[in-house]
């Protein structure tokens, strides 16, 4: 398994809505720490605050979009 690609926005927060699938959102501190790691799923909105790294990681089971 490879490691999960962490997005880091210096411009602006991150809106993102969960159109389909589920999986898990990490989120971690500009120092590098764990901020957060949750569920997401269908429906679900969630805001990643600029210069936070963060990766959305799709289920085994399909896609996440």
């Amino acid at each position: 398994m490879s490691h999960p690609l962490f997005i880091v926005n210096p411009r602006a927060d991150e809106y993102s809505i969960v159109l389909s699938g589920y999986g898990e959102l990490h989120i971690v501190f500009p120092n590098g720490s764990k901020a957060m790691k949750t569920k997401i799923k269908q429906g679900e909105v969630f805001v990643v605050p600029r210069y936070f790294p963060f990766c959305q990681i799709a289920s085994r089971d399909g896609p996440l979009e």
